[in-house]
């Protein structure tokens, strides 16, 4: 994991060789959903939903061919 600060924002990724299918791109910040066991599937959910209400930044992520999966923080300094 990384960090910058850019424009008034700490900026956090993560980057993985692998891609992910369109299917699991279409799902992957839905509540309960894995790639794993059925008992899992609240990460990506909880930290877009904590993020993006409770402390004001954004989640996003990309993933295509060549490219790999990155997944992208960003919050602000000063709230």
């Amino acid at each position: 994991m990384l960090r910058y600060l850019q424009e008034g924002m700490a900026c956090f990724w993560v980057h993985n060789p692998a891609v992910m299918s369109p299917t699991v791109q279409l799902q992957i910040f839905k509540r309960s959903f894995s790639t794993k066991a059925h008992d899992r599937g609240l990460g990506t959910y909880s930290i877009k939903l904590l993020s993006e209400r409770y402390l004001g930044g954004a989640i996003s992520f990309t993933s295509s061919a060549g490219e790999g999966t990155v997944f992208t923080a960003v919050y602000p300094l000063n709230q």
